[in-house]
This record gives C-alpha cells, structure tokens and sequence, in this order.
C-alpha cells in the first residue's frame, strides 16, 4: 500500500499537515547543504551581493539563473536565448525579492513556506489545475494530491513498466517544477499582502479630492492668451552677479542632491580583421573569380561553384519568394535565370558569388510599389486636395520617385523615393494591399485613404516566383593572431599610462580618438556594461582600469576622471545649472513687468484678441479644448497654465500669470464641464479607479525609492566580466 492509501483514513487537517511538510522536504530535497557549510573560498558559497547587510549567494543566483535558461529552451527549443539578458533579469528580481522579503518582515506581511505548501495542495494556480483536469471540465482533485503528496508511489503504480533511470529523471524534473511553483506562489503572495500594505494609504480617496479631479478631468476651455517666453529676454537686459547664483544654491541646495557618479576617459582598439586577414579573403575571392572565368562550360563552371560551395561554407536556400529574400541579394536573385552563376558582388558586408538552383511558379503573389504619403494634420478635406493634386503630376509624367522625395511625409521611405521594395499580401493595411494588388505594373493610383492619411501609390513591380539558390559570402575574419596583437595595444597603452602618460597626449601620439563618458550612476551600464560600472565604483579618481573587452568597441583602456560622492552637489559643479535658474527667474521677472504694462492697456477692453490687433508686437494665440493636464497648445508643458486657465473667469481677461518658462495673459471664451447630473452618476465608479491606479502605481513607486535607499554591495564583479 502506497502512503498515499496508508493515510487517506486519517483526518483531513492530519492529511494536509503531512502533505505541507512532504512539499516543504520535496523542495528542499535538492538544496546543496554540503555546499551551504563548505569552506567560504568555494566560489559557490560566496557571496554576490549584499541588500541592507543581508547576503545573497551566489549558488542561489546559479541555480535561478540555469532553472530558467532551461525553463526558456523547453518553451521554445529553436529560439535563441539570451543569456546575459537573463541573468541581468534575475539579478533584478532576486534584489527586488530581497528587499520586499526585508520589508515584509518588518511589517508582518511575510509568507511562510507552510503557507505555500498549505496554498498548493488546497488553492493550485490554474496552470496546475489545467493539467488534472478531464475533458468534461472536472479538476481530478484526488489524482492531484496522489501526484503531490507521493510521487514515487504514483509513478510506481500508473507507470510499473517505466525504466528506472527514467523514474528518477521524472522524479527530479518534478521537483523542480514543485520548487519553481512554490517559488512563483510566495514571490505572488508575498507581493499581494506587501501591496496591501504599502497602499494602504494611498488607496483612500476621498469623495472631495475623486470629485474634483474627474471635474478637472473632463473640463475643458477655449481659450485666447499671450505668451511671453523668457527665452525671449536678451543677456543684455539682465545683469546676474556671483552672489546672486551663491545665494539662490545656499537657499536651494536641496534641488542640487546628486547620486554617487564617475566619469570615465577611455580609448578603444577595435577588434577588426587586419590587412593580412583581408589578403586571405582577396585570396580566396581571386581564386574562385579565376576558377569560374577559366571554367570550359557551365556544366564545369557549377561543379567548381558546388565545390567551393563546400570549402568555404556557403549557404543554400530552398523555393523563396523575392521579398523572403535579403535585399542585398535579393536584386540579382530576380533578375537570374536558372543554373547562371554571378559574382564577385561586393557589398557592405562581403563580397558574394551567387547560383540560381531553380526557378518555379509560385501561389504567392508579391508586389514592389512606391508611395507618397499625405497626413491628414486634422483636415482631411485639405489633406485630399493636396493628393489629388500631386497624383495629377505624377500622371503627367513627372518623376514619382522625386515627387516622394519632395512632398511624402512617410519618414522611412520619402528619402528613397517612396521605395517600399516588395510585399506580399497582409503586411500593409487593407486599404494600402487592395489598391497596390489590384493595380497593374506601371499604375499610379491613388489617393487611397488609410488610418495614415491619403496614398498615392505607383506599383513597379510584379512577381510570383520562388527562387532556390545558393551563395558564398567572403567577409574579412578576424583572425587570433590579430585579436591577440590588439590585447597586446591595449595592454601596452595601460602601462604607459601606470607610469604616468597623459591619456590624451599618449593617444594623440599613437593616433587614437579618446572618448569621455557623461556621469555614470552605480546602477546603469556603462557602454552596455554594468560590469565596467561596477569596477569603476571600486577605483578611485585616476586609477587606470584593466583593459576589458565589450561588444562593439573591442578592447577598451579606461581612465577614472571625475568622482563625486552621494549627497548635495558642490556648487562648481552646479554653477551653469544654478546660472541657468537664476536667468529664467530673472528673464520672468522683466517679462511679468512687460505683461502687466501691456495687461493694463488692455484689460478694459473685454476682448484679448481686438485689444491686441491694435499693437502688431503682440501675438495672441488660440487653442480649443485646452485640458487642466499641463500640455500647451502648439507645444511645451506648463501646468501654471492650464490651471490658470481651468480656474479664469469666462470672457474676462485675467491678469498675468507667472509660468515655468514663460508668463502669459488669458481669456478664456467657452469652457465645457460636467453637468452635477454626470457627476453624480460617474462618481462612484471614478473613486473606485482611482483607488485602483493609485494603488497600483504606489507599490512600485515604493520599490523604486526602497532600492534608491538601500544598501546594496554587488559583487558580480569577482565572478564574472560580462553582465
């Protein structure tokens, strides 16, 4: 009798007691305790980081790391995984389970692991039930617990046949599902009950506060104002002394805290094929050119092609249609016949040598047009005169490409003449497909109205064949004698520079650009590398770096130029920022002065716009439906103004206002807003939102500042060089 039969008479609370601790063992059942009290100069026992004291291990970073590598090629077997991608994001969420772990301790929202074990066995996650579940819809409740509570019983008896090793290979898989499962329901659980926490205070709306912001929400104005930019202030009419910009960062040093950051000078000594690597290629591009022009007939010729083919590792592609196929080669592949052999080709990335296999018809039609695009800009009545008259010239028979070229304002292919190259049926809208389809080669059509705007489209081309053929591709190779000549540079330039060279001057002379980093933070990669971020936080001001190696700038040598300390910045590292304040404050100042001369000439009058026609200096803009939501009409943000004017007085011209960047006069002529009816009814469901949104958007608000505020160590950089 299995233990699942030998404790089914038991009582239920005893039943789940024993099936919580079977959980509990079975996913501690592959925890390397040996490893956990091993020497601590076992690099599976050190620590990889520390989060406010607390360590984490670097077996566990492993462990999380391999489970879901293995997790994304289960999923999908084909596709390429990312490894550094991954394990950049399991770094992230095992601080961010750190800190909420931390944090839900303090504030007794922590879930134990009976807990977890307690919730699988009684409450599954849907994923689970899906799998003991029938096809009439039944979740198969006691097959379920067999499974969970004495797996190697239910694989005895459902699979008596099944081969040892096999049985304990499922064994193993399934109790690292447990673990991934337990893992997943704590990390949700865990996170349910802190959110709870956190937000408890944001998630209280008052009926007040929920009734004024929808009003705030749904009201708008039209409204007529002018605008005086301090942008517009000349140097010359303010005068900003140095006790001024003083005085305003004494009073205002806390707009002026700063992270910890480093700056970094650095030369690069790309990793590139050098001339003796690109010999080789001419070589080989020689003497393949001279072995098909010397080849008898074509039947020889191919044998040579087919041989190389082999030598040099070329590639064969079966039946394509033309817009499958690379464009680099896709416009000699079209215009091929069946057996001919082109090449040297040479482009950007190599030179090719291409053979067509076979050309057969295909069912799948393709396309190549051009196309002018035509915006509608909130007239569509202009926008469709505008095309109709640029599709009469293109008819008349001046050139389509440079009337793309000139009016299109489809960003991607305007510069190419309107060139869409070839596409076959669903990759452009329904409209866009139906026109270029049904157009015969040499047609310009139009205008064609899409979500985009008006079309006007000129099809080039037409083709249903498929193309098999094969390629040989010579790119330059970076070979090891020249990979290790560039370490030996860049270590010789680091050495130079410990004896005291000036980066600089040493650069200068051997005719390498040096480059400078803008302020690193602790937590950003530094090109593309938070490993060099992480090295550059354990150097000091001047220290040269080892020579590391990064995707696409080789071997780089790196200087530690600047170091500046978390805290207030010091004024000289502010000075142009507290400059650049104290004009703006100073330029508002002269132009709330010019506002209010030109407000008391005019705000008699009732009316902003006739009041200002008189005076051609003042430009008085309009904007309908201006929200209270900060966006000014024709660009910028300001949300002095769109309070203002939420707030104005209707048909009144109000007095100046004082903005971030600019002062402005306002009139507001119509303004729309709830009725108490719509208020009313709207009200009770609008709380309930608003509860929601700010609830959601409080806990990761909260994780972002507790991570801003922790103490976190990363020691990733004794373990590894690329992260």
């Amino acid at each position: 009798m299995g233990t699942f039969e030998r404790i089914r008479t038991l009582s239920p609370w005893i039943l789940t007691a024993f099936a919580v601790v079977f959980i509990l063992f079975m996913a501690l059942a592959d925890a390397d305790i040996g490893g956990l009290t091993s020497a601590t100069n076992n690099p599976q026992t050190m620590t990889i980081a520390t989060v406010n004291g607390e360590e984490v291990k670097y077996i566990d970073y492993e462990k999380n790391v391999t489970q879901e590598l293995e997790n994304r090629r289960q999923q999908n077997p084909d596709a390429p995984v990312d490894d550094k991608q991954i394990r950049t994001q399991m770094w992230t969420t095992m601080i961010d389970g750190q800190l909420v772990e931390q944090y839900s301790k303090k504030v007794g929202a922590f879930v134990t692991d009976e807990v977890v074990a307690y919730e699988l066995l009684n409450n599954p996650p849907d994923f689970m039930k899906q799998r003991f579940t029938d096809s009439a819809g039944n979740f198969q409740s006691q097959t379920y617990v067999e499974l969970l509570t004495d797996p190697q019983t239910f694989y005895t008896q459902r699979a008596p046949d099944m081969d040892p090793t096999e049985k304990q290979k499922a064994l193993k898989q399934f109790r690292d599902e447990i673990n991934m499962i337990t893992a997943y329901l704590k990390d949700q659980k865990q996170q349910q009950l802190l959110t709870k926490a956190v937000t408890t205070s944001t998630g209280i709306v008052s009926k007040t506060f929920a009734r004024q912001t929808y009003i705030d929400e749904n009201t708008t104005s039209d409204v007529s104002f002018i605008q005086l930019p301090a942008a517009s202030i000349s140097d010359d009419q303010i005068n900003i002394t140095d006790e001024e910009l003083k005085a305003y960062y004494e009073k205002n040093k806390a707009k002026f805290k700063q992270d910890a950051t480093r700056k970094l000078k650095y030369a690069s000594f790309r990793i590139e094929p050098s001339s003796q690597d690109s010999a080789s290629v001419v070589k080989k591009q020689n003497l393949l050119s001279s072995l098909l022009n010397t080849a008898k007939d074509s039947t020889i010729k191919d044998s040579v092609f087919s041989e190389k083919l082999r030598d040099f590792n070329g590639t064969s592609v079966e039946y394509t249609i033309v817009n499958d196929i690379e464009p680099r080669l896709a416009q000699f592949v079209m215009n091929m016949k069946k057996g001919e052999i082109k090449g040297p080709i040479r482009s950007a990335d190599g030179t090719y040598f291409i053979r067509i296999d076979d050309v057969r018809n295909g069912t799948n039609k393709v396309v190549k047009a051009s196309h002018i695009l035509i915006n509608f800009d909130n007239n569509k009545d202009s926008a469709k005169a505008e095309a109709n008259r640029i599709l009469k010239e293109a008819k008349s028979g001046k050139s389509f490409s440079e009337l793309a070229t000139k009016y299109s304002k489809d960003p991607g292919s305007a510069a190419n003449g309107g060139d869409l190259g070839f596409f076959g049926k669903g990759q452009m809208v329904p409209e866009f497909e139906a026109a270029a389809f049904g157009a015969k080669v040499g047609d310009v059509v139009g205008p064609v109205e899409t979500s985009f705007g008006y079309h006007i489209i000129k099809v080039d081309d037409s083709k249903s064949e498929e193309y098999k053929y094969s390629y040989i591709k010579l790119t330059p190779r970076t070979s090891g004698i020249t990979t290790n000549q560039i370490k030996r540079d860049a270590v010789s330039f680091k050495n130079k520079l410990l004896e005291g060279e000036n980066i600089d001057s040493l650069a200068s002379k051997l005719g390498i650009v040096v480059q400078e980093t803008g302020p690193i933070t602790k937590t950003t990669p530094t090109l593309t590398s938070q490993y060099l971020t992480d090295i550059t936080f354990n150097a000091e001001k001047d220290d040269v770096l080892e020579p590391l190696e990064l995707d696409n700038y080789g071997y780089i040598v790196a200087v530690v130029t600047d170091v500046q300390k978390k805290g207030i910045a010091p004024f000289e590292a502010v000075t142009e920022d507290v400059r650049a304040r104290v004009r703006n404050k100073k330029a508002l100042e002269v132009q709330m002065k010019n506002a209010k001369e030109i407000y008391n000439n005019i705000k008699g009058s009732g009316d902003l716009a006739a009041a200002a026609a008189a005076n051609p200096t003042i430009n008085v803009k309009n904007a309908t439906a201006v929200a209270n939501n900060g966006t000014i009409p024709g660009g910028g943000r300001d949300y002095y103004f769109t309070n203002a004017v939420s707030k104005a007085p209707l048909n009144t011209i109000a007095e100046p206002i004082m903005g971030q960047n600019s002062v402005y006069i306002v009139q507001v002529t119509n303004r729309n807003q709830p009725s108490k009816e719509q208020i009313k009814s709207a009200l009770p469901a609008f709380t309930e939102q608003l509860k929601a949104k700010y609830s959601r958007e409080a806990f990761y608000l909260w994780l972002n500042q507790v991570k801003k505020d922790a103490e976190i160590e990363d020691f990733r950089y004794k373990q590894y060089k690329s992260y």
